[in-house]
């Protein structure tokens, strides 16, 4: 139960809370570091903060009933390919699929003078990107003993949880409720998988899950509702397509 309430904490508003605009546009000539070090922190601004305050206190509330009483808990073993295809989906194939996906409906547009296409790539790349260094940066510091395996130490918090929800939920900001939906339920899978098969603790897969959703909230704040600029994107060009930064070259 206190899973299920922690979940539902996490998840039901966070579409209605990126929707105001509470912080003042940034400057247009602000440099690069800037504008990424906003993102960097971004967990910790605006509305994401909530997010982080309530995953940290249902985190808390989980570990306390997983970890301290059921931490000699009896790993399966059985062999169970659902796992095995919820552990290879957390390892990234689903934001490269999302780029790919991107880059032929770009192709075939009729409408790529917005950038659209590239902002909402950078967007959901970014999102998974800075929760995937976070995640690392914290099993670094944290050092706890993974369930199956007590030689490892790298449990906490859940790599394939908080990168899987981070894609999941920047589909939520870009796309809607119905494919938002579906990339939730293969989030849920992914992070399911991962304690099943022994991998991590529930409390590891909720926080995991926590700072992703948070690092998409925030970054969705910065660039679409602060309008940060985009660092990259991918314009028509003569002959071919271009890569457009502070500099531009020909991909073809």
């Amino acid at each position: 139960m206190k899973i299920l309430l922690t979940m539902l904490l996490l998840l039901g508003p966070f579409k209605i809370l990126a929707e105001e605009e509470i912080v003042p546009e940034p400057k247009k000539d602000e440099l690069i570091f800037n504008n990424e070090l906003d993102n960097i922190i971004a967990p910790f601004t605006y509305h994401s903060s909530a997010v982080m305050f309530l995953g940290g206190l249902g985190t808390y509330l989980v570990f306390e009933d997983n970890y301290r009483e059921k931490k000699k808990r009896r790993i399966d073993d059985g062999d169970k390919p659902w796992r095995d295809i919820g552990d290879a989906l957390g390892w990234g194939p689903l934001p490269l699929f999302y780029a790919g996906i991107m880059g032929t409906s770009y192709l075939f547009s009729d409408d790529r003078a917005n950038g659209q296409y590239g902002k909402k790539t950078e967007y959901v790349l970014k999102s998974v990107i800075y929760t995937a260094l976070a995640t690392f940066t914290l099993k670094t510091l944290i050092d706890q003993r993974r369930p199956k395996d007590k030689l490892k130490e790298d449990s906490f918090p859940s790599g394939h949880a908080s990168s899987s929800f981070a894609f999941s939920t920047a589909i939520w900001m870009v796309h809607g409720p119905y494919w938002g939906s579906l990339a939730t339920a293969l989030a849920a899978w992914v992070s399911y998988s991962r304690i099943d098969d022994g991998s991590h603790y529930w409390h590891d897969s909720v926080f995991g899950m926590t700072l992703g959703i948070s690092y998409a909230l925030g970054i969705y704040n910065n660039h679409f509702k602060r309008e940060l600029p985009f660092q990259f994107a991918v314009v028509p060009v003569h002959k071919g397509l271009g890569l457009l930064s502070h500099m531009s070259f020909n991909l073809y």
